[in-house]
C-alpha cells in the first residue's frame, strides 16, 4: 500500500473494540521490487512527517 494512512486505517480495522488478544500485523516483502521500492518511500515520508511534526526543516510556516 502506498499511503501510509491507509495502511494504518487497515491495520487499525483488524483490533475491534473489545478485543482482548493481541493483533500483529506482518508485511511479506520481496527484495529488488516494486513493493520493496513503495515501502522506502513509505518509510521517508513517514519520516518527513514527523521532522514536519516536531518543527523541524520543513515546517515552513514559521
Amino acid at each position: 500500500m502506498e499511503n501510509p494512512a491507509g495502511e494504518s486505517q487497515a491495520i487499525e480495522q483488524c483490533y475491534r473494540i473489545g478485543q482482548k488478544n493481541n493483533v500483529m500485523a506482518y508485511r511479506m516483502i520481496c527484495k529488488d521490487t516494486l513493493e520493496e521500492k513503495n515501502v522506502q518511500e513509505q518509510s521517508r515520508k513517514l519520516a518527513d512527517e514527523h521532522v514536519s511534526a516536531r518543527g523541524g526543516p520543513l515546517d515552513t510556516m514559521n
